[in-house]
């Protein structure tokens, strides 16, 4: 089935109901009314010097309005989908008009943020209506989702019942990114909170990792962790390519050296909830509960929004 299909079905039924295009039907139901005026496909008639320029693996990528489109808009298989141009401002516009009951009904947004809950759902984490809602460590709301093309990357974190709201945008989709709204979001309610700041991406990082990996898999753990610890003050292993390298090894149900990379990464990143995270789920994969437990339990210790680690814990106890 094409990806997106039922919201471009829904695209689809929108136009042939209400006879116009799905953007204008967006703007002049949704967007003007919230004061939004830089958001759409052509629309807007952006200013092309404020684009922004997209990158892929650090290469060129060029504009999404480059692109080619089906005259002023994306083909089907994005437009209701996705692709839609926005900014931080318009974005935090939006966020702002659900506050009040103007272009939203009390009853539609009831259903827009607390629909059925579907099997494996609970009231601390559900999926709405284009929305992921989880409740916080501090027994609030987090009303987020997040998107990529692989090239532009967006993270929105609206925390309702606290007036707090998060938006990243970057032209360049990075693993590393996946973090930053929960980075900011420690910052923002815990002030003894101290950011971890991401190992570069870089040639020589990449390359000290591959040979990490590869001494991990030939000679074993503990000649890689003295090569590691042995390693110059400006070289490091970037942790998403070690937790890569073993979800690849556990899809190829190569169980025992996907632990052992794993474990390579959680003794290089200690505080990192996610290297935890990872071993603990190779470790259920093997039907060692214990040491899924253990590490499931860390890992939440260190990120206590960790729905994921808070969900699998669930099924071990059962």
């Amino acid at each position: 089935m094409l990806r997106g299909f039922p919201t471009v079905s829904l695209a689809i039924i929108i136009e042939k109901v209400s006879g116009l295009s799905y953007e204008e039907y967006l703007y002049k139901n949704l967007w003007q009314p919230a004061n939004i005026e830089l958001t759409g496909y052509s629309r807007p008639k952006f200013n092309n010097d404020e684009i922004a320029i997209g990158y892929q693996g650090g290469k060129l990528w060029g504009k999404p309005t480059e692109k080619k489109w089906d005259e002023n808009a994306p083909y089907w298989h994005l437009k209701g989908n996705g692709g839609i141009l926005s900014t931080t401002e318009d974005l935090f516009k939006w966020s702002q008009s659900q506050i009040t009951d103007d272009i939203l009904s009390k009853e539609a947004k009831e259903k827009y943020y607390h629909p059925i809950l579907r099997d494996n759902e609970d009231t601390n984490a559900y999926y709405a209506y284009g929305w992921d809602v989880h409740k916080t460590s501090r027994n609030t709301i987090l009303i987020q989702h997040n998107g990529s093309n692989g090239v532009f990357y967006a993270d929105f974190a609206n925390f309702v019942d606290e007036n707090v709201v998060i938006i990243s945008l970057s032209n360049q989709a990075h693993r590393n990114f996946g973090d930053i709204n929960y980075q900011l979001a420690k910052i923002v309610f815990d002030p003894s909170y101290n950011p971890t700041i991401p190992v570069a991406d870089n040639e020589a990082n990449r390359n000290f990792t591959e040979k990490i990996i590869n001494i991990v898999l030939d000679k074993g753990a503990e000649t890689a962790k003295e090569t590691y610890n042995n390693r110059a003050v400006d070289i490091n292993i970037l942790e998403f390519e070690i937790n890569n390298k073993g979800y690849d090894l556990l899809s190829e149900n190569k169980i025992n050296q996907a632990i052992a990379i794993f474990k390579m990464n959680v003794y290089a990143f200690p505080q990192s909830a996610n290297t935890f995270d990872s071993l603990a789920e190779a470790y259920m994969k093997k039907g060692d509960k214990e040491l899924s437990t253990k590490h499931y339990k860390k890992s939440l210790l260190l990120n206590p929004e960790n729905t994921n680690a808070e969900e699998m814990l669930k099924k071990l106890r059962k």
